[in-house]
């Protein structure tokens, strides 16, 4: 049965190149062998996201127990300090 929801990613640190969200289950999945979708939905003024940059969002580090949602600044420049992005997920077994 597919499940989703939605994360906020926070850039708490420092000017980065990419940030992490991360998913956990409430249940283990079996094996790493399902699929995972995110897409960001919003990002606040603050978040370093402007139209005429490339971002894009990838699932990486899949385990039984989640995985972890990546934000990568293409082009240039580096995603804010301070900077709040928006994803939501779905996950097929």
């Amino acid at each position: 049965m597919p499940f989703g929801g939605q994360i906020i990613v926070e850039n708490k640190t420092s000017a980065a190149d990419v940030v992490h969200g991360y998913v956990t289950f409430d249940y283990p999945m079996p094996n790493t062998n399902y699929r995972s979708v995110a897409i960001l939905v919003t990002a606040n003024e603050i978040s370093g996201f402007d139209e005429n940059y490339d971002v894009n969002v990838s699932i990486s580090a899949k385990k039984t127990s989640g995985f972890t949602i990546d934000i990568h600044r293409g082009g240039q420049g580096f995603l804010a300090v301070g900077g709040q992005w928006i994803l939501d997920y779905i996950v097929l077994p």
